[in-house]
């Protein structure tokens, strides 16, 4: 079949596989890449999987003991769900109160009031009223005593990613006397139009995507475009870096919230580089 091919595909043929056991190497490592793949993502995860086991059933063994009902009422159901949203409001109460004896700004999100808010001591900065909010399915399966151990203390930023600079600059020509200062223009920097997308990654696995709710602009297309590009790109170096780790790559969970475009701007401008946050359900 080689001998039919024209000469210059034969020639780059025969100059990546100069002999057959280029050709045995080439083909084994194209079989073991998607089986590595699937060891790690399907077989790996099955394997180390631990089944809780059900308690055992003691009033079989000891006829003393009648059998007791599983069935719960409305009434304790609605008394443990009291105590679990009291549990998971102290436990927020407290990392507020951690976090505003620090000197630094900080974030506060109320899934369940739907508003995120930039504090300082204390005292809120800014009050941002969510005008959407979705999350992964991962945060649904996760019951009350791990959002608890999940949420029991403040969430350290780590890094982020935006469609606008985090801070403005202004280069000016340096004026050589008092009278070319005066001459120079000082009207302030006109506000910023740009499309307001920005992601915070956050320790424990925690991401935060904020989008504006106005429609963006036709020339901010390929902004958003390279927006997205390099986010898919660190999800994808992420998980080959897990791959390549021998290890599961750890499944995020991911807030997405939209928020008017001041309130979105202000947040991201706002919070300092390693800001923390206060989450509650």
């Amino acid at each position: 079949m080689i001998r039919k091919l024209t000469a210059p595909v034969r020639s780059g043929i025969r100059w990546l596989f100069p002999t057959r056991a280029a050709i045995v190497v080439f083909l084994a490592l194209g079989l073991l890449l998607p089986l590595y793949i699937l060891i790690f993502s399907t077989v790996m995860p099955v394997v180390t999987y631990r089944h809780a086991p059900a308690p055992a059933d003691t009033s079989r063994r000891d006829p003393a003991n009648p059998p007791v009902s599983t069935e719960t009422s409305p009434e304790i159901k609605s008394r443990i769900h009291m105590v679990q949203e009291d549990e998971l409001d102290k436990a927020f109460l407290q990392n507020r109160y951690t976090l505003a004896r620090k000197d630094s700004i900080y974030l506060c999100l109320n899934l369940s009031d739907s508003v995120l808010t930039m504090e300082i001591k204390g005292v809120v900065v800014r009050s941002c009223r969510l005008a959407d909010l979705w999350s992964s399915r991962r945060l649904d399966c996760l019951d009350h005593e791990q959002r608890l151990r999940w949420c029991s203390t403040p969430f350290t930023l780590k890094s982020s990613l935006a469609t606008i600079p985090k801070t403005r600059y202004v280069i000016k020509q340096a004026p050589k006397d008092t009278i070319e200062a005066a001459l120079q223009d000082s009207k302030p920097m006109p506000p910023d139009t740009s499309t307001v997308f920005f992601t915070l990654y956050f320790n424990r696995n925690l991401v935060i995507d904020v989008e504006q709710t106005e429609a963006p602009f036709d020339t901010d297309r390929n902004m958003i475009r390279s927006y997205y590009r390099t986010k898919n790109n660190l999800m994808r170096q992420q998980a080959l870096n897990a791959l390549l780790q021998f290890t599961a790559p750890n499944p995020t969970i991911t807030l997405h919230l939209r928020m008017s475009k001041a309130d979105a701007l202000a947040i991201y401008r706002g919070i300092p580089v390693k800001s923390q946050l206060a989450l509650t359900f």
